[in-house]
């Protein structure tokens, strides 16, 4: 609504608001001034905005910027904390206290996301004592208001009740309007501390019979109440648990041989709550047990869960008994390789390059499905696969009535197992 109060035509008063508590005052000299005096100021002053306006003509209209009366209420702040950090579902209480000569007449809550820059509603309190949720607000939030003990001002409590993950990592403004039209906001971010988990290795490589060992470390502010360990086959897409640890008992599944696992958990109070290890090692391994995920995961006693993978290869090894051989011409020439993994041979390409520049590298022959199939300008090779018990094999190139053309090379051979892996090239040089 626009009220007018006073309005000057060629320096004659020609309308006024009659109200004995305003002065107005046009004085003209070298330049105008212009005076209003406002006495007794009530609580309707407080509401308007104070306009000036002046016209030099029917073109020609200047307007001033707008004043308003801001009532002195000596409201401040005093200091409590503006971040705090909780555990999701746990009741977390935020404080707000200030200072004022007249209290609050309503407060509003907002949650601010930082990310989004989102501001929203969620609670309100009025003077009449009520206290209400906004309709999209999930979450319980009680709320009280207490006296500062002989000072004029509030405490104020607002109670979050087992807070959810969308309630943490936000800032809550309480918004304060005291007196007719005076309004401050504070805000305090709100944090979640949430458990921590992880392992020094993302991978680990180890032979089919060897031991091997996984250790996850985890931090929170609650101990633990279960750990549940699995394993995700990569290839069939399985998931089998390995064992379940809880009452400081760890039982294996019943599909598992509970003599290959070697279970141990270690706690100590930290300063942020609980810290520990958890140990599982696997003994004696077999192919099963490889190219499987390994999933450590931590139930707590907040009800908090986490969890983390260690991969788990077999590694693949191919060797010789010797890095050279000598010969002279003529003669037949054995180069062996020994390899253990877990799985059938699928492809073996045997290649030479010059040892002496390092260059002109040709494939010689190859072996799949049972049958060698010797290439380019050797057509006096002989191969044998042999198996050597469980994981391991010999495989052995011969290289007939040798010539001078066959010394100074660099012979290699590289494999290729089911699983498509390969091993590095593995060469041996032949010196005349």
């Amino acid at each position: 609504m626009i009220q007018g109060l006073v309005k000057w035509q060629d320096g004659n008063t020609a309308e006024r608001w009659v109200d004995d508590r305003m002065d107005f005052r046009l004085i003209t000299n070298n330049s105008t001034k212009i005076v209003f005096n406002l006495r007794n100021v009530d609580e309707d002053d407080f509401k308007y905005k104070y306009h000036l306006q002046l016209k030099y003509s029917d073109t020609c209209t200047i307007s001033h910027k707008p004043v308003s009366l801001q009532e002195d209420i000596e409201f401040q702040w005093l200091y409590e904390v503006d971040r705090m950090t909780s555990t999701i579902s746990t009741n977390v209480t935020l404080l707000w206290k200030y200072e004022s000569v007249k209290l609050a007449n309503k407060i509003i809550f907002y949650q601010l996301n930082k990310i989004t820059g989102q501001n929203r509603e969620i609670a309100q309190w009025t003077k009449d004592g009520a206290f209400r949720q906004t309709h999209s607000q999930a979450t319980v939030l009680q709320f009280d208001k207490l006296p500062i003990g002989n000072k004029s001002g509030e405490i104020i409590k607002l109670t979050i009740i087992k807070p959810i993950d969308g309630d943490f990592d936000v800032i809550y403004n309480c918004k304060i309007f005291c007196g007719v039209a005076f309004n401050s906001v504070r805000g305090i971010e709100l944090r979640a501390q949430r458990p921590s988990i992880y392992s020094e290795v993302g991978e680990i490589e180890g032979l089919l019979g060897e031991n091997i060992t996984f250790v996850w470390y985890y931090e929170y502010k609650y101990g633990i109440d279960t750990i549940i360990i699995t394993r995700h086959d990569k290839h069939n897409k399985e998931i089998m648990a390995i064992g379940q640890w809880h009452g400081d008992k760890f039982l294996p599944n019943k599909d598992v041989n509970g003599n290959r696992l070697m279970f141990n958990q270690i706690e100590t109070n930290s300063p942020n709550g609980t810290e520990g290890h958890i140990t599982l090692e696997l003994l004696n391994t077999t192919l099963e047990d490889f190219d499987c995920n390994y999933i450590c995961r931590i139930a707590f006693v907040d009800a908090q869960t986490i969890s983390d993978d260690i991969k788990l290869h077999q590694t693949l090894l191919i060797y010789s008994d010797a890095t050279e051989i000598r010969g002279q011409m003529q003669e037949d020439i054995q180069f062996v390789w020994y390899y253990e993994y877990g799985l059938p041979v699928d492809t073996i390409i045997f290649t030479r390059y010059n040892t002496n520049t390092k260059s002109g590298k040709v494939v010689i022959g190859s072996w799949s499905k049972d049958v060698f199939s010797p290439k380019g300008i050797i057509d006096r090779l002989g191969f044998n696969e042999t198996k050597l018990g469980g994981f391991k094999g010999k495989i052995t190139l011969s290289l007939l009535k040798t010539t001078p053309e066959d010394y100074n090379f660099t012979y290699i051979c590289k494999i290729t197992f089911e699983d498509g892996k390969s091993s590095l090239d593995h060469g041996i040089s032949l010196y005349g």
